[in-house]
Order: C-alpha cells, then structure tokens, then sequence
C-alpha cells in the first residue's frame, strides 16, 4: 500500500495508479464543520471515579464548547452540576469544543445518578424530551422476524439503550 511516496517517485510498477498516495488524499479532504457556536451537546459514554476530576464523564461534544466553571444540565435526569476540570489524552485542557472527546469532571451530583446514554446541555438551552419520535428503520436482510405495528424492540443512539414500541408503519420500502 502507497501511503506517502507520490506516484512518480514509484515509476512503472504502479502505472495503472493515476491518483495520489493515501496521506496527500487524506489531506485534501475538507475540515469537518464543528458548530462550536450552538449550544453544548455532550452525549455521555462512560461513568466512573477519577483522581483529580472526581465524579467524571467521558463523551463526545456533539455541538458547543465546555469549560471548567460553567454549569451543565443532565438529561433526561434534569440534574444540574458544576464542570470541575476537563481533559482530553489525560492532559488538562481549559475548553473542549465540538468534535472532541474529553473527560468531564464533575461537581454536586453522584455517579450513582449517572448512566451511558444521557446527554450534557447548556442550562439554558436544553433538548426537548420527547414520548414518540418518526425515524426511519433500515433492516438487515437477515432479519427473519417481520417489522409490525406493535412491536417492541431496543433503540439504540449514541451511548443510550432504551425500549420502544413500534406505533404504526407509515411506508415500507423494498430493494427487492
């Protein structure tokens, strides 16, 4: 595999190749857009103790940014709590932004109160909670139990787990 010697440094042995290695092709492709600007979306996807931070959360910051000192709600617990200190690689940063992974510590509230799957907001600005939502399934061909009105089954988003009911179809789509 070509990783970083430009086509023309290999000669004839890989003429067939007219593009560039793989490092010049990921570097052209366009910076992903961090929208730093909206409001903090941190999905939380572990829990645990920490010297140092104390009671912490690990995730992914959807939008937003985080510093230490600010206040973050948690949902769907709607429990607030105090950011103690952030790390990114175990190394101490003063803000995370959107796209990042970090370490959250936290104050005022327990790991007991804690759980994969809950989402960290701006108090402010929270995310609605909803009862029933529209989505679109895709199935595995191996699926050999039929999708029907009534169902029950496991959705899955990000870190979280919960169990839903399916309500109505409202269009089967088929490839076959």
């Amino acid at each position: 595999i070509n990783l970083d010697a430009p086509m023309a440094e290999l000669g004839r042995k890989y003429k067939w190749h007219t593009g560039p290695c793989l490092l010049d092709a990921l570097d052209s492709l366009p910076e992903a857009s961090r929208p730093t600007d909206k409001p903090l979306r941190l999905c939380i996807s572990d829990v645990y103790k920490r010297m140092g931070l104390g009671v912490t959360v690990a995730g992914k910051i959807e939008s937003g940014r985080i510093l230490p000192g600010n206040r973050v709600l948690i949902l769907p617990s709607n429990e607030s709590a105090g950011v103690k200190g952030l790390e990114i690689n175990k190394k101490p940063v003063h803000v995370a932004v959107a796209g990042e992974n970090v370490e959250v510590g936290l104050g005022g509230v327990t790991a007991e109160n804690l759980r994969p799957g809950q989402v960290l907001c701006h108090p402010r600005h929270p995310i609605p909670l909803a009862m029933k939502i529209k989505a679109q399934v895709f199935t595995l061909p191996s699926l050999r139990v039929p999708l029907v009105a009534g169902q029950q089954l496991t959705f899955h988003m990000h870190h979280l787990e919960e169990p839903c009911n399916v309500t109505k179809l409202l269009r089967i789509i088929s490839k076959k």
